[in-house]
């Protein structure tokens, strides 16, 4: 789940595919479609969760709310997911 939170952050001016965000995640790890899906769920239902789903053509696409673009960041860039834990 954090990679897929890091990966639509760092992408967050536009709207992901399903299969967008598993090609990302094979790319290091082995994970199935439907544990990306299940997680996609998890982070939209979180309260307050700035993630939001879309429907477009038949198909489900995730991003970040608008209001919260600009206040989203993961200023390291080689170790993006050390910026969700404290020192």
């Amino acid at each position: 789940m954090v990679r897929i939170y890091d990966y639509l952050v760092r992408n967050k001016r536009k709207e992901i595919s399903t299969n967008e965000i598993l090609t990302y995640l094979q790319e290091t790890d082995r994970v199935s479609l439907r544990n990306v899906q299940r997680d996609l769920k998890a982070l939209v239902e979180i309260k307050d969760s700035p993630i939001l789903c879309s429907i477009l053509q038949g198909k489900k696409h995730y991003f970040i709310q608008p209001s919260m673009i600009n206040k989203l960041s993961l200023p390291i860039r080689r170790n993006g997911l050390l910026a969700f834990f404290p020192d």
